[in-house]
C-alpha cells in the first residue's frame, strides 16, 4: 500500500508542477510582451516547460518500472527491493528536496544573474518561473542520489558468478540502470539547449555547464553498477589466482620430468589447457557486469546526447 500511495503522489505532483510551469511561463511571456513589446526567449520558456514534462513523466515511468519488476520477484528479492524503494522514492523527503532546489534556482538567478535588471517585476516573474519548473527536477535528483546510494546495498545482495550471471536481481539492476541513464541524459540535454536559447550571456559558462551535466549523466550510469562489477572482479581475481597456482605446479612438474628424462607430454597438454583457460578468463569483461553490447551502446549514445546541444551551438558560433 505504501508503494502505491507513493507512486500516486508523485504522479499527482507531476501534473500539478507541469500546470504551474505552464502558468508561470505564460505569465512571464505575457509580462515581457507588455513591457518591451517583444518576446526575446520564447524557445527558452518552451524548453523549460518541455523539460518539466519530460522529468515528470520519466520519474513516473521509472517508479512504475521499479514497482512492476519488484512485484515479479520472489519473496526474498521483493523484500530487498521494497526496502530500497521506500527509501529512494520517499515522497515527503523528495518534495522537500524539490522545494529547496527550486528555491536555490530562484535565489541564484534573482541575486546573481544579470538579467532584466531594468525591469524588476519581469526579473521576479522570470525567477518564479524557474522556481516552479525546477521543483520536479529537485525531486528527481533526490531519487537519483538515493538510488545511487541504495545500489551499493542492492549490489551486495546479488548472487552472481563469473559465467552464470542470470541472477534476477542483477538483471533488474542492469535494466533499471539503462532506463535511468537514458532518461537522465535526455533530461540533462534539454536544460543545456534551453540555456543556449535564453537571454543569459553564456560564453564559457555553457561549456562548463555541459561538462558538469555530462559528468552527472556518466555517474548515473557508472555508480549503480560498481558494486556488481566489484563482485565479478573479485570472483575473476580468485579464479585467476587459483589457475596461476595450478599453472605453476604443472610447470614445475613438467620441468622436473624433463630433468629426470621422464615423459612430460601430459603435463605439457595440461599446461596449455590451463594457460588457455587463464587467458579466456582474463579477457572476461567485468564492466558492465552483464555483457551486452546493445545495452552498453545504448548507454553510450544516451550519454552523447548531453553533448549534442553544445556541439551544435559551438559549430554555429565558430563556423
Amino acid at each position: 500500500m505504501k508503494t502505491k500511495n507513493s507512486a500516486r503522489y508523485f504522479k499527482i505532483t507531476g501534473f500539478i508542477n507541469i500546470g504551474l510551469s505552464v502558468a508561470f511561463g505564460m505569465s512571464y511571456i505575457l509580462h515581457q510582451w507588455s513591457l518591451i513589446g517583444d518576446i526575446l526567449d520564447p524557445f527558452f520558456v518552451g524548453l523549460i516547460m518541455a523539460n518539466c514534462i519530460v522529468i515528470s513523466q520519466s520519474l513516473n515511468y521509472i517508479i512504475s518500472f521499479f514497482r512492476k519488476r519488484m512485484n515479479e520477484m520472489n519473496q526474498y528479492n521483493m523484500k530487498i527491493l521494497s526496502h530500497s524503494y521506500n527509501k529512494v522514492f520517499h515522497f515527503g523527503k523528495s518534495l522537500l528536496a524539490g522545494a529547496i532546489f527550486g528555491t536555490l534556482f530562484f535565489a541564484i538567478t534573482y541575486y546573481f544573474a544579470n538579467i532584466w535588471e531594468e525591469y524588476p517585476t519581469l526579473r521576479l516573474s522570470h525567477c518564479l518561473f524557474l522556481f516552479v519548473s525546477n521543483i520536479m527536477t529537485g525531486m528527481a535528483i533526490f531519487c537519483f542520489v538515493g538510488y545511487m546510494r541504495a545500489s551499493f546495498h542492492l549490489g551486495s545482495k546479488v548472487k552472481i558468478g563469473l559465467f552464470d550471471r542470470s541472477c534476477p536481481l542483477a538483471i533488474f539492476l542492469i535494466q533499471f540502470n539503462k532506463i535511468l541513464t537514458i532518461t537522465t541524459s535526455v533530461s540533462c540535454a534539454i536544460p543545456i539547449l534551453s540555456l543556449i536559447q535564453s537571454v543569459y550571456e553564456m560564453d564559457l559558462l555553457i561549456y562548463l555547464f555541459t561538462i558538469w551535466i555530462f559528468l552527472i549523466a556518466l555517474s548515473v550510469y557508472i555508480i549503480p553498477l560498481t558494486s556488481i562489477s566489484n563482485i565479478v572482479k573479485n570472483i575473476k581475481v580468485r579464479h585467476l589466482q587459483d589457475l596461476s597456482k595450478l599453472i605453476e605446479e604443472n610447470y614445475k612438474l613438467m620441468i622436473q620430468n624433463i630433468k629426470d628424462h621422464k615423459k612430460y607430454e601430459h603435463e605439457s597438454d595440461v599446461l596449455k589447457d590451463l594457460s588457455k583457460t587463464y587467458k579466456d578468463i582474463n579477457r572476461i569483461r567485468v564492466f558492465p557486469p552483464i555483457a551486452s553490447s546493445r545495452s552498453f551502446g545504448t548507454a553510450l549514445i544516451a550519454l552523447l546526447i548531453t553533448l549534442i546541444p553544445t556541439l551544435i551551438e559551438f559549430v554555429f558560433r565558430n563556423f
